[in-house]
């Protein structure tokens, strides 16, 4: 019964596993139809729209851009056709398949240059030639980038992709060939581009190869000057890549000079710029540069997990015996200082020996040089004088090596940078003899053209002064007629001019008399108020602290508006001009208002200096005003322990020129043309009391004595009033006010 049980137990399941087979095959059979659907459609954009989404499945991508290209050139839509077929020629290098790339690349190339397609053009000799490195055929690969620039396929368009380019030759002649003339000619290139076209990427990038050709040469204090140049195109240069490029340098010249502030500030940048997450591998060069400037600046955890990470990737990478990279080298050397510091020996021992061995594959006298140093250092810690001895030797040796090349290449960059010099030089002197030459032949033409143009002008206006002559009676006497017309009307709008002026000035008078009658006569029912409160506040009980409050408040706005008032008074007052002039002795006037102030001066310590003041011809009572306003702001609007207001003099040719100038608060840039404005309070109340009148008061009274005042203020570090007052004011034959540049200047 059992083995009954068992037979149809497995009879069952295996039917189970039967259904759920076929059901996975018509699964697969429904997708496999629906992709050849997809592939077979005959709709090009939805094509290139999956082309674009694929990633990773290059022989996929292949299939969809290929089809969409196909489509796209029967419906001769050469934009499109481009865009499919470049698509396709990215897959076909990542698939790695060298002879359809060639297939592939090869018509869009034909295509681009028919169709004068410059971007194309520059974008598929960049694919062509990262084909042929990739390939392991440098050459090629070289003849390739350089195609574009010497054929001159530029324009705003593929201005970027050019700089890709040029980009790349330099990292070529330095890195492949060491050709430091080429090195030098493409960074030239690249500055005349990004100068032709104005574009920052380009700007960007040529300062940052120019800093490359210094730091090879271990001139770091020049390559960080050349980068500092890119600093007002880093804002518009697009693409995380060249900012991260860019920033690599800056931050290495950085820590190459000593300078670990500077480092760790440009890292910061670089992070908040660039946005590289943790499993991007360009992440590891931030995490490495915060370690190395960690140990520059004597931090106690100088590693984090991020760098440990890093690290272990990169040995991963020598123990299989890929590429050496700076990065690489760069982490062994930090590992390294750290088990120094920490005097961890055989943790020590085991990455100095990976240092060695990376340094002498990538054939680094620097890494190699810097790898003996710290070999000396740990012997040294040791006490192993005698095995030290011969790793200072070795030291020695490839610092020699290094000092060497710097000498020699640095010699060689002046070298060249006067070559260059020399043959623009020459470039430009060959220009201006063509110009030259264009300009004698240009003259050659415009004289005959002048003769002939001269003849036909002669003609012209012969014809031209008979038709003049006759109509010329008609004119005059249609001109008399308009003179007559245009002179009564004139006259008619000077009299309506004239009698709109007497109305305005009527009207301004009665204006300010009603703003003097109106502010005298708002005291009464002020004081009124200020005399009932005061006995009100009398009457209530004590000790009720809301009504106290209240009463406070009552209190300061009748005495604020009682202020207000008596300034609007005081602006009314001098609005016209008055007559009373006399000699006044400006020493007196100063002291004076020392004296009215010096409650003031005592409770905040201050100090009112001055030195020769003349006698000059004013209003005595208006120039008091005018300096007991300009010194009480610069007391009360002062922070300082001890404030201090300087009155200086300076006799110009037609005014007296003063200067009063304090150590208090400052105006901030954007209201230093509004204080003099009225009611233009720059602070609370609460903070500093006043009613925002008396700097208008003050360009008041200034303009009454026939001068102007201006302000020049830094916020936090005190202000500067300068006004110049006019040494014939008062007297009837002075009917002008000083310009600004006569009395200011």
């Amino acid at each position: 019964m059992y083995s009954a049980i068992m037979k149809k137990k497995v009879t069952l399941q295996f039917i189970l596993n039967w259904k759920l087979s076929i059901a996975f095959i018509c699964l697969c059979l429904s997708v496999h139809a629906q992709t050849e659907f997809d592939i077979d459609t005959n709709d090009p954009n939805y094509l290139l729209e999956r082309a674009k989404n694929i990633e990773n499945d290059f022989e996929e991508q292949l299939k969809y851009a290929k089809n969409a290209a196909t489509l796209f050139l029967k419906e001769k839509d050469k934009k499109k056709y481009a865009e499919a077929q470049f698509i396709a020629v990215q897959a076909t290098r990542l698939i790695r398949d060298s002879l359809t790339f060639q297939q592939t690349i090869q018509p869009l190339i034909e295509f681009a240059k028919q169709n004068k397609d410059t971007l194309t053009v520059v974008k598929a000799y960049y694919e062509l030639g990262v084909f042929y490195f990739e390939k392991g055929e440098p050459k090629n690969g070289k003849e390739a980038l350089e195609y574009p620039d010497k054929m001159g396929y530029y324009n705003f368009e593929s201005v970027d992709e050019n700089v890709k380019i040029l980009g790349a030759l330099v990292d070529v002649s330095l890195g492949f060939e060491m050709n430091l003339d080429e090195t030098h000619y493409y960074v030239n290139r690249l500055q005349r581009l990004a100068e032709e076209y104005g574009n920052a990427s380009a700007q960007v990038v040529s300062r940052y190869k120019m800093a490359c050709l210094f730091s090879e040469a271990y001139n770091y204090e020049t390559a960080k000057d050349i980068l500092r140049g890119a600093y007002p195109y880093l804002d518009k240069a697009e693409g995380t890549g060249v900012l991260n490029y860019y920033y690599r340098d800056l931050i290495n010249n950085f820590i190459e000079t000593n300078e670990p502030d500077s480092a760790q500030y440009h890292l910061q940048k670089m992070y908040l710029r660039t946005q590289y997450t943790n499993s991007d591998s360009k992440s590891c060069f931030y995490h490495l540069t915060e370690a190395r400037v960690n140990l520059a600046l004597g931090v106690e955890e100088v590693t984090g997990s991020d760098f440990i990470n890093c690290l272990d990737n990169y040995v991963k990478e020598l123990e299989k015996g890929e590429k050496v990279t700076f990065n690489a080298l760069n982490a062994l050397t930090v590992s390294c200082r750290v088990h120094l510091l920490e005097e961890k020996w055989n943790e020590l021992d085991t990455q100095l020996k990976r240092l060695l061995e990376a340094a002498a594959r990538k054939k680094s006298d620097v890494f190699l040089m810097r790898a003996h140093e710290i070999h000396y250092e740990s012997l040294m810690a040791r006490n192993r004088e005698k095995e030290a001895l011969q790793a200072h030797i070795q030291f020695k040796k490839y610092s020699d090596i290094v000092n060497r090349a710097v000498f020699t290449q640095g010699e060689r960059l002046v070298t060249i940078q006067n070559d260059l010099l020399i043959s623009e030089e020459e470039t430009r002197l060959l220009e201006m003899e063509n110009a030259n030459a264009q300009l004698k032949i240009q003259r050659k033409n415009s004289v005959i053209w002048i003769v002939v143009l001269g003849l036909l002008l002669m003609l012209g206006f012969a014809m031209h002064f008979r038709r003049m002559y006759q109509s010329r009676k008609m004119q005059e006497e249609r001109l008399s007629r308009l003179v007559k017309e245009r002179t009564a009307e004139l006259a008619s709008l000077n009299e309506t001019l004239v009698q709109t002026n007497n109305e305005l000035l009527m009207s301004n008078t009665e204006l300010e008399r009603f703003a003097f009658v109106a502010s005298h006569d708002l005291q009464e029912p002020l004081k009124t108020i200020i005399g009932f409160s005061n006995l009100l506040e009398q009457k209530l009980p004590k000790g009720d602290f809301q009504v106290e409050k209240i009463m406070g408040y009552i209190k300061k706005g009748t005495f604020h508006m009682q202020h207000l008032i008596e300034d609007i008074l005081l602006y009314s007052k001098y609005s016209q001009a008055s007559k009373d002039f006399t000699q006044v002795d400006t020493k007196e006037v100063i002291e004076e208002v020392k004296f009215s102030l010096q409650e003031m001066i005592k409770n905040k310590k201050a100090r009112v200096q001055y030195g020769e003041l003349p006698i000059i011809r004013g209003n005595r009572s208006q120039l008091v005003i005018i300096f007991n306003n300009l010194i009480s702001n610069g007391i009360k609007y002062n922070e300082s322990e001890r404030p201090t207001i300087l009155i200086n003099y300076k006799e110009r040719q037609n005014a007296h020129y003063f200067e009063v100038i304090d150590n208090g608060i400052g105006i901030e840039y954007k209201y230093q043309k509004t204080v003099f404005e009225m009611f233009k309070r720059l602070h609370k109340k609460s903070e500093y009391p006043g009613t925002g009148i008396g700097l208008a008061i003050v360009k008041k009274l200034i303009k009454n004595h026939g001068g102007m005042i201006s302000v020049e203020s830094e916020f936090g570090k005190g202000t500067k009033f300068y006004f110049a007052i006019d040494k014939n004011a008062g007297r009837e034959s002075n009917d002008v006010v000083l310009s600004h540049e006569v009395e200011l200047s």
